[in-house]
């Protein structure tokens, strides 16, 4: 179940360790998120509880 009615746009900043994205409303940095984790173990743990929480643009 979605908890938001406005759609976000997540962007992979960075990369390299560490790694970040960032969660955008309407063109504006809301969130970042990093982690020093390899991106290949820590991107799905990452994206899945941010897909569930917002409505995110594809």
């Amino acid at each position: 179940m979605k908890k938001a009615s406005q759609q976000h746009d997540i962007l992979i900043i960075s990369l390299a360790s560490p790694f970040l994205v960032g969660l955008y409303k309407d063109g504006d940095l809301i969130e970042t998120y990093e982690s020093s984790e390899k991106i290949s173990d820590a991107l799905l743990e990452l994206l899945i509880p941010l897909v569930e929480k917002y409505d995110i643009n594809s």
